[in-house]
């Protein structure tokens, strides 16, 4: 039997435990955009100190200061875990690195069931793509090299388990390289919000006079949020200014209402 036999095997007789010890850590409301869940946070990594000992590991907790609110108070930031497992100074050091928090969750945001409660669904376990079209942004990826495209190709990736796994009709890319290469080394843009548009229920056809998006742009090797922001971002809203005549060219060309009014306020 083979290692990764042998991986598996364990890992089919102990299911109950692991989903047990998976279903602690959902119940724990560890988000970091939350401040009123900060002690969640901090017993989220006590938890995961204690797992990590339990395995026979040592662990450390470190503080690393204060965070400061928009009302100007000061909460104390999640320590860090620094883990330990072995010290035989003839093997190769592995270097695993993770986040414990999570991402804001609500019944009402879409849920079929309680965010914080770990279910079961046909079988699975459950709990809480594309190219962004900002010219240039991709420039200040790191180049890709024949080694690392090599990588791709021996790495075991089904296309049909991962569009099924994620509920998906079709891909965005057709290959496997593709697929990973952009959800592994190339940037990705969120929107988590739009604030100031109508919501409620009925209809409503009065244009809001600001409207406030939300988003987030994933960086990669080689690049900064410095150069995110400066380079290309904020000089792409400034090719949007209402003062300066592409700004007319372009709603022109997408027949956007003409007397629409950017705000020069971020």
């Amino acid at each position: 039997m083979s290692v990764l036999e042998r991986l598996f095997q364990h890992i089919d007789e102990h299911q109950d435990l692991y989903v047990q010890r998976l279903a602690q850590w959902v119940a724990i409301q560890s988000v970091s955009a939350w401040p009123e869940k900060r002690d969640e946070i901090k017993r989220m990594m006590e938890v995961a100190a204690k797992d990590i000992e339990r395995l026979g590991g040592t662990t450390q907790l470190m503080n690393i200061g204060t965070q400061k609110l928009p009302d100007g108070s000061e909460i104390p930031l999640p320590p860090i875990i620094l883990g330990k497992l072995g010290s035989d100074p003839q093997k190769k050091t592995v270097c695993v690195y993770g986040h414990l928090d999570v991402q804001p969750a609500a019944l009402d945001d879409g849920w079929d069931s309680e965010p914080f409660t770990l279910v079961e669904r046909d079988g699975s376990l459950l709990n809480k793509r594309g190219e962004i079209l900002i010219p240039g942004i991709n420039e200040a990826v790191v180049p890709l090299t024949d080694e690392e495209l090599e990588l791709y190709q021996k790495i075991d990736f089904d296309l049909k388990e991962y569009a099924k796994d994620v509920g998906a009709t079709k891909l965005l890319h057709d290959t496997k390289k593709d697929i990973l290469m952009h959800r592994w080394r190339y940037p990705s843009l969120s929107l988590h919000g739009i604030e100031g548009a109508f919501s409620a229920s009925g209809a409503k056809t009065v244009i809001p006079r600001k409207v406030t998006g939300k988003f987030s742009i994933r960086l990669v090797p080689d690049m900064t949020p410095e150069d995110v922001a400066n380079q290309w971002l904020f000089q792409k809203l400034e090719e949007l200014d209402p003062e300066m005549p592409q700004y007319w060219r372009l709603l022109r060309k997408h027949n956007t209402w003409r007397r629409n009014n950017l705000s020069k306020k971020f």
